[in-house]
């Protein structure tokens, strides 16, 4: 009987919340994802060699994007909160990703803000 190992990781980004001063409303910053490297052991092969990502839970009604080729589009996140989910069998070692992001508010939301807690 043979084992196979898997190598499975989540990484959580967050941005801000914000609080409008009057009336009060809470807004949340947008998070922009950007794969400035994307390189899978094996690309398409997507039952062993792939990254999920997911909004502020990481169950599939959550997901809001599934890569496993040898492109990953830049993304805008629906919430403050994201999860990327990367999982690949033992034997993909040369998986490569180096990812961006950044927090930005919609320009078009306005009033007097300041971080939430």
């Amino acid at each position: 009987m043979s084992s196979i190992t898997t190598i499975e990781s989540c990484i959580r980004l967050s941005g801000r919340e914000l609080r409008q001063a009057k009336p009060f409303h809470r807004a949340y910053d947008d998070i922009y994802v950007f794969f400035e490297v994307f390189k899978l052991y094996e690309p398409n092969e997507c039952d062993h060699n792939f990254m999920d990502i997911f909004g502020a839970g990481t169950d599939l009604r959550n997901l809001i994007s599934h890569y496993c080729g040898s492109v990953a589009d830049p993304l805008v996140s629906p919430s403050n909160l994201i999860h990327l989910r990367f999982f690949a069998l033992e034997r993909a070692r040369e998986t490569q990703f180096r990812v961006w992001y950044t927090s930005f508010r919609d320009s078009n939301q306005t009033g007097e803000w300041g971080v939430g807690g």
